[in-house]
């Protein structure tokens, strides 16, 4: 069973992805360490394939960060800026990883 979306302190792991309900999307955290959209084809990346990304994860404060195996961090989405132990990424139907539903700060803001 796929899952649509990371709550606080989730993790992804190489290989592992999100699946948006209608089928039409996949957020995918690839083995070299690029975390991806696609809908058929790619859509959006965060271009750190060979910079050792290990995990991404979903953190309290509504930030998304990839990190090496020994923790130092690659990436970061910068979309939220607040505590919630709540919080939660989600993949859409249109494509856009999303902060606690909140449209405005998505990854992604286009749609194909």
């Amino acid at each position: 069973m796929s899952k649509n979306s990371l709550s606080t302190n989730q993790e992804l792991y190489q290989g592992d992805y999100l699946l948006s309900n209608n089928g039409n999307y996949k957020a995918i955290f690839q083995d070299n360490g690029n975390f991806v959209i696609y809908k058929w084809a790619q859509q959006w990346e965060t271009n750190t394939s060979g910079l050792g990304g290990n995990r991404v994860v979903m953190q309290g404060d509504g930030n998304l960060v990839m990190y090496t195996s020994s923790d130092k961090p690659v990436w970061d989405s910068k979309i939220c800026n607040r505590e919630d132990p709540r919080m939660r990424l989600a993949l859409t139907d249109e494509g856009r990883l999303v902060g606690s539903g909140d449209v405005d700060n998505s990854l992604r803001q286009t749609t194909c």
